[in-house]
């Protein structure tokens, strides 16, 4: 799995050698400062706005020493914020997110961007709108966060497992991001591109829609899946594969409660003379067996 970014957070506690990773939930808000933040509309947009220049100004600076002054420079313009304000005090608070956020722009000409996208889950609800929030470096996006919205209710998705969400994607509106139902329950599900990889193999984070709570939920098992094509007639996703310079394959899967379960597999060994060793392995009794054995001459 992609290593992510030391990310330094606008709630972090000083004293640690360590900063927690940028963003929280304000449901689970238990600080007097994080309670105002999330109180505050615009203190609360500053405070995202904030999170995602610091990142997007550390991944571009290439020198290791250059991302540790600024690591340092974030450190003193929390201690100042703590000595400077209140922390009930909205107004005093964003006047320094705001000179902090002049400050990291004019430093590094880097901005917080986000991108909107919208789709029907299911026939029965209506559409949700997906806001994804990173920067773009050339012809790559970074995203940090994203915020869905769908039948009232507001989900902000910034982390998977125990991994804190950097994505570094291509194509972000073709197959950067996607939504189909992946899990064939009829709810689209989404995925995101977790890093670039050469050849087919490209990772991704999955997140499956759950009807009863209508959010979506993290699912490790999906994400092991590199650039899956879904096939909704048959119920089966398709996987292709490369290893190495020689060999290539595909991997086929149904579902099976919510997580796939590899059902045949082919694979394809190329030699020096033009042939190919063809394997093909299916799921029998519980196991995968080889089904078909042979050189195939081209």
């Amino acid at each position: 799995m992609k290593q992510p970014l030391f990310v330094l957070s606008s709630i972090a506690f000083l004293a640690c050698n360590s900063v927690q990773a940028a963003g929280f939930d304000c449901q689970k808000a238990t600080t007097k400062l994080e309670k105002t933040i999330c109180a505050d509309n615009k203190l609360s947009a500053a405070d995202t706005e904030l999170t995602q220049l610091y990142v997007a100004a550390r991944t571009s600076l290439a020198q290791k020493a250059a991302r540790q002054s600024l690591k340092e420079e974030q450190k003193a313009w929390l201690a100042k914020r703590t000595k400077d304000c209140k922390e009930n005090d909205a107004f005093c608070l964003l006047k320094l997110y705001e000179e902090r956020i002049a400050s990291l722009k004019a430093m590094t000409g880097v901005s917080s961007e986000s991108w909107d996208f919208s789709s029907s889950i299911q026939a029965n609800l209506p559409e949700a709108q997906f806001k994804l929030f990173g920067h773009k470096a050339d012809d790559r996006y970074f995203i940090q966060r994203v915020e869905i919205s769908l039948d009232g209710k507001t989900q902000t998705i910034d982390s998977y497992g125990t991994e804190k969400l950097e994505a570094e994607v291509m194509d972000l509106k073709d197959s950067g991001f996607v939504i189909e139902d992946v899990n064939f329950d009829g709810y689209k599900d989404i995925r995101l591109m977790e890093g670039l990889m050469a050849g087919p193999d490209v990772p991704y984070i999955y997140w499956l829609f759950e009807p009863q709570q209508k959010s979506f939920v993290y699912s490790e098992a999906f994400s092991e899946l590199t650039s899956p094509v879904i096939d909704a007639q048959k119920k089966q996703i398709t996987v292709p594969w490369r290893d190495g310079a020689m060999g290539t394959g595909e991997s086929i899967y149904t579902v099976e409660k919510d997580k796939p379960v590899l059902i045949r597999e082919e694979t394809r060994y190329y030699q020096d003379n033009g042939s190919y060793k063809l394997t093909v392995k299916e799921l029998k009794n519980g196991e995968m067996q080889v089904v078909d054995e042979q050189t195939v001459k081209e």
